[in-house]
C-alpha cells in the first residue's frame, strides 16, 4: 500500500488576536480539534506583511466597502500564520473544517463551539468585522495560492 498524499490548508490568527493576547488560547483550541477533526498542524510562524502585500493577498475582494480597513487592519501588525495538514483522501475537508472548526466569517453568525464564535466576538481577541480574529482559506486553489505567502518552501 502506497503512502497517502497530505493536502494543506491555511490559518491566520490575525493582528487583534496578537495584540490581545489570544494565540495562547486560540492554538491551544484548534489542536483540540484536530483530535476529532482529523488535521495537523504542519507549520506555524509569526510574520509581517506589508499592505501591498494584504492588497494582493485579498485581491479578491478589491473594490468592496470592507477592503481598505481589511489591508490596513492585517499590516497592523504581525499574523500567525498556520499550515494545517490533512489526508488527501479526507474530501470535502476545507468546507467541514470552515464550517466545523473556524465558523462563518461574521463572529455573530458562527455557530456555536466554532473557533470564531468563541474568539470572534470576544473583545480580548477580536472586534468583529472585519478583525474578527481567524482567517482560513475557502477552498483547495485558494489555500495553495495562500499557502505561498507565508511558507516560502511549500509546493502545491
Amino acid at each position: 500500500m502506497g503512502k497517502e498524499q497530505k493536502l494543506s490548508t491555511l490559518v491566520l490568527f490575525k493582528p487583534m488576536a496578537l495584540k490581545r493576547n489570544g494565540v495562547n488560547p486560540m492554538l491551544k483550541k484548534l489542536c483540540a480539534f484536530g483530535e476529532n477533526q482529523g488535521y495537523s498542524i504542519a507549520e506555524l510562524k509569526t510574520v509581517r506583511l506589508k499592505k501591498a502585500k494584504w492588497r494582493e493577498f485579498y485581491a479578491e475582494h478589491e473594490g468592496k466597502s470592507f477592503y481598505n480597513l481589511l489591508v490596513d487592519f492585517m499590516a497592523s501588525r504581525k499574523v500567525v500564520a498556520i499550515r494545517i495538514e490533512y489526508d488527501e483522501k479526507n474530501t470535502g475537508f476545507i468546507d467541514r473544517f470552515r464550517t466545523y472548526v473556524i465558523g462563518a466569517t461574521d463572529p455573530s453568525k458562527a455557530a456555536i463551539g466554532t473557533m470564531r464564535s468563541i474568539f470572534g466576538s470576544r473583545k480580548e481577541f477580536a472586534e468583529g468585522l472585519p478583525s474578527n480574529g481567524i482567517h482560513a482559506s475557502d477552498s483547495r486553489e485558494s489555500a495553495q495560492r495562500e499557502l505561498k505567502f507565508f511558507f516560502r518552501n511549500f509546493k502545491a
